[in-house]
């Protein structure tokens, strides 16, 4: 059986119109999935940290070997807003690392720290 060609072409659109909506659903669920992610990076600028002798400097447990603490005691750390940290970095202060239970007053990170790594954003 032959279809008349203006039932074919409503045909047509309605497919088409279903999978452009489909498609645009995929493209905004995305957009706010990547979205939510940079804001999980932001909510955790003040996390605290543990390190014990024994334990690896390099990040997750440790902040890295270029910072200089006492290696025979356990460390809460932060990681604040450059200047404000109180662990040398490289034997310099003042550095992005807080050693201490409280980060000083109005010390987060200005753009956060990194979901996967945990350092400090660079704005």
């Amino acid at each position: 059986m032959i279809f008349p060609p203006a039932r074919r072409t409503i045909r047509h659109m309605k497919t088409n119109r279903m999978v452009r909506q489909t498609i645009g659903v995929a493209l905004l669920t995305a957009g706010i999935a990547v979205g939510g992610l940079g804001l999980a990076g932001t909510a955790q600028a003040h996390k605290p940290h543990n390190w014990c002798p024994g334990d690896p400097m390099t990040y997750p447990v440790g902040p890295g070997p270029a910072y200089s603490w006492d290696m025979n005691i356990c460390h809460t750390w932060f990681w604040v807003k450059n200047g404000k940290g109180n662990v040398p970095y490289k034997g310099q202060l003042p550095s992005s690392l807080f050693d201490g239970e409280v980060p000083p007053p109005d010390s987060e990170p200005p753009c956060g720290t990194d979901m996967f790594t945990g350092i400090p954003g660079n704005c």
